[in-house]
């Protein structure tokens, strides 16, 4: 009964980022990018609803098909904002935004997508090249200790910036087998089984749902300076961490 009433309760009253003001009030009225999007997060009962508040939002997935978002269509068919707002869908790799000029977007949105990427600091170099000076980057992450990968190591900056010099590609296998042997399948409702999981792993290239790296808020933090920008807000929920920055 209290369970029921809390769902409830929670449905009018969502639980939200508390300063969840700043973060809205820094891009409010502009024009922007998603990758990997869009995110229930975002919506109008996510922890962080922004969507409702900016002018236009485009998106980009890596490919026409995602675990995530079903089938997609590249042009004028990106719908966020449970279908309340619409731009452009690209169908990109994150790592190479080559279709976007330099300097388009006020602002770049992404949530639990940079973790599945090989060469997050390539990714985004490519993210900072398509914001406008002192454009604004919205960055959510999974916070380790609260996810399916709380028994893996975290991720080191050094490594991070090995992979970025060894220009790693996006079928990168190096974290496979650490990944089948240290995921928690009890806190991962989307695998039922080890076989299930190898297999997932196994065609990462095809489904890209494979956490190459795993953060805690100092390596994010480290990143993003290493990256090129300033952080102007970082904020830890639930099993997020939160991070606003500007492009410098």
């Amino acid at each position: 009964m209290l369970k029921t009433l809390e769902r409830f309760y929670r449905y009018f009253f969502p639980k939200q980022l508390p300063n969840k003001k700043i973060y809205i009030d820094a891009i409010k009225g502009k024009e922007g990018i998603e990758i990997g999007g869009p995110t229930g997060l975002f919506n109008n009962k996510g922890i962080l609803p922004i969507y409702k508040h900016i002018r236009r939002l485009d998106g980009c997935n890596f490919g026409t098909e995602t675990v995530w978002e079903g089938h997609l269509r590249e042009g004028e068919f990106f719908s966020y904002n449970e279908g309340k707002g619409s731009g452009h869908q690209y169908i990109a790799d994150a790592v190479d935004l080559s279709v976007i000029p330099d300097g388009k977007y006020d602002f770049l949105l992404s949530s639990h997508s940079l973790e599945h990427i090989a060469n997050p600091l390539k990714a985004l170099q490519e993210w900072k090249r398509i914001l406008k000076k002192d454009g604004l980057f919205l960055l959510i992450l999974p916070w380790r200790i609260k996810t399916f990968d709380h028994r893996r190591p975290a991720t080191t900056l050094a490594h991070i910036k090995e992979d970025f010099l060894r220009n790693i590609a996006e079928d990168d296998t190096t974290h496979f087998e650490e990944a089948i042997l240290l995921h928690d399948i009890s806190r991962d409702h989307g695998i039922s089984s080890k076989e299930e999981l190898t297999e997932r792993v196994r065609r990462n290239i095809e489904n890209r749902c494979l956490h190459h790296h795993i953060f805690e808020p100092q390596l994010v933090e480290e990143m993003i300076v290493e990256a090129g920008f300033k952080k102007l807000r970082l904020d830890l929920m639930q099993m997020h961490i939160i991070l606003l920055a500007q492009k410098k």
